[in-house]
């Protein structure tokens, strides 16, 4: 509870009644439960997490209580009795709110056993209400058990799996600790591969249920791949849904063209870029991936970022393509790699009069992103190579990260630098806030401003050692 709200209920309640009346006369307020379910068959007691959210919507209650409290009491000739009926009446009442999470809640008070309680109802989410519908109207035993079994599944492991999803990332985001953060992003990235598979149970069992696309939240994520030359080519998820359709989204399990013995052996950072996020029902295998630079990975990863949290949203409906350009007058491994990486993405809606074609309802825009060619001798490119090669080759872990950081972030880099001028220019505009950031706000900064010192290090290290190179 907030604090103020429940002890100023207990100040006008000792105050009215006599020092020797305790408030459990009145509300047991130790027994606060969350009913997570309209439906109340899924209660547990609520968390201080959860407490937070609805404080504001409990001492709003207890506010108005307490001027009907003064109303009741006339100098104590009022029986208790007559004054906890009269009250209690009074908070027959259903008080809706929206937690920081964005759910829809309803607050209200049902009594249990000889106690008055608070119970909060979450609103059922689409495809809950949906099966829940279904159940209903459903008079075939068989197939009213099959709807009850898939919307069990859904109430209990994948709601408990992606709450347990968020808590663990939330952990691991706020961990300060290093090691501590390492252990927690793993715990966080375990979590999430489960949730995958559950969400692909649920999917297919929503699909043994035959209601096809009839409804907007049983529309399964369709994923087409083409390839080029033997190599990852043209990707393209449509409809994207928050349900995966014939493949779940996973880490690399493959090695594509180009990967072994030549860009995982790189002296700057490579990585088996997916096409398709995992985290947008894209699998680790050869067809979703390319040997790309981080720094392109990194540009992949902004736009894909977008569209994570939209999936989300029961109903609706996207489409995801990423198509890879190759100069096959390459010779070797270098032919393997994308000259360059194109993402288009947008929200789709129903073709009329049809169940299953969708067509465009808006367009984003179309992100070109340069891949370049690994590093595998010499000095190490540093448009492309991640942080640990260059504090490696020198530069100390700040300015590394700020170097990334407006390699990266920022429109007028666009991912790379033409030269060390550039590069300290840059650098000079990103520190005084000079730079456009690619999405929202000024990226964070480890340090405050290029300082002389900063410049001699980098001139050494790119053009006198040349134990760094731009290019």
């Amino acid at each position: 509870m907030a604090s103020g709200g429940v002890e100023t209920f207990g100040k006008i309640d000792r105050k009215s009644l006599g020092k020797n009346t305790s408030n459990t006369h009145w509300f047991s307020w130790r027994h606060l439960v969350w009913c997570d379910r309209i439906n109340g068959k899924s209660c547990r007691k609520s968390s201080s997490v959860f407490r937070k959210r609805i404080d504001k919507a409990i001492n709003k209650v207890i506010k108005k209580a307490r001027k009907a409290f003064k109303g009741l009491v006339k100098k104590g000739k009022a029986k208790v009795k007559d004054i906890a009926t009269k009250l209690i009446g009074w908070l027959k009442f259903k008080n809706k709110f929206k937690s920081k999470d964005g759910g829809n809640h309803t607050l209200f008070i049902k009594k249990k056993g000889k106690k008055q309680v608070f119970y909060v109802a979450s609103d059922p989410t689409p495809v809950e209400k949906f099966l829940k519908d279904k159940k209903n109207k459903e008079k075939d035993k068989t197939k009213k058990g099959n709807i009850g079994k898939a919307l069990s599944y859904y109430e209990t492991t994948v709601i408990t799996e992606e709450n347990d999803v968020l808590n663990k990332e939330k952990e691991y985001k706020a961990e300060p600790d290093k090691k501590k953060k390492r252990s927690k992003r793993y715990e966080y990235q375990k979590a999430t591969e489960k949730l995958r598979k559950t969400m692909q149970t649920f999917a297919n069992k929503l699909s043994a249920l035959e209601f096809g696309n009839e409804n907007d939240e049983t529309v399964r994520t369709k994923i087409t791949s083409k390839k080029k030359g033997g190599r990852a080519g043209n990707v393209k998820a449509w409809p994207l849904t928050y349900l995966p359709g014939e493949f779940t989204g996973s880490t690399p399990k493959e090695k594509p063209p180009g990967w072994t013995g030549y860009a995982q052996d790189a002296t700057d950072q490579w990585v088996r870029g997916h096409f398709l996020s995992e985290q947008l029902h894209g699998p680790g295998v050869n067809w979703n991936m390319a040997p790309i630079s981080q720094s392109a990975n990194s540009q992949m990863e902004t736009v894909e970022h977008k569209m994570i949290p939209k999936i989300k949203e029961q109903g609706k409906f996207y489409y995801y393509i990423t198509d890879a350009t190759y100069d096959d007058s390459r010779t070797g491994d270098d032919k393997n790699i994308p000259t360059k990486i194109r993402i288009a993405s947008g929200e789709l809606k129903r073709k009329e009069g049809t169940t299953d074609k969708f067509i465009p309802k808006t367009k984003g825009p179309s992100v070109p992103i340069s891949v370049g060619l690994p590093n595998l001798g010499g000095p190490p490119n540093l448009n492309v190579a991640g942080r640990p090669i260059l504090e490696s080759k020198g530069i100390k872990s700040g300015l590394a990260r700020d170097i990334l950081t407006c390699r990266d972030k920022f429109k007028e880099t666009n991912g790379g630098f033409e030269n060390l001028a550039d590069l300290i220019a840059s650098l000079k505009l990103m520190y005084s806030d000079s730079l456009t950031p690619k999405e929202g706000g000024q990226p964070s900064r480890r340090l405050k401003s290029l300082r002389t010192n900063h410049i001699t290090e980098l001139t050494n290290l790119i053009s006198v050692e040349k134990k760094v190179k731009i290019e």
